[in-house]
């Protein structure tokens, strides 16, 4: 994701941009599922559907925060201060 952060308005989307998603998904993938297997194993049967609904509030929570931030931090103060031109 660092990667990312190099994005400018002249960026080419290939490289700077399709490859790091696709990165980025594969690794999400890849851990997503091992992980609530993991975190719902000792779980009983009878509480599986209120332990794994919790377990993705929680993911997606934490997904809009994180968007919320980002665009609370770009509105506070801007990553391009070129821009500003007193």
């Amino acid at each position: 994701m660092v990667w990312l952060t190099r994005i400018s308005a002249s960026t080419g989307y290939f490289i700077r941009i399709m490859v790091p998603m696709l990165l980025a998904g594969a690794g999400a993938g890849r851990l997503n599922s091992p992980l609530a297997a993991t975190i719902l194993a000792d779980v009983p049967p009878k509480e599986a559907g209120g332990a794994s609904g919790a377990l993705q509030t929680v993911a997606v929570s934490r997904s809009y925060s994180a968007a919320a931030d980002m665009q609370l931090e770009d509105s506070v103060e801007p990553r391009d201060s070129s821009c500003l031109s007193w």
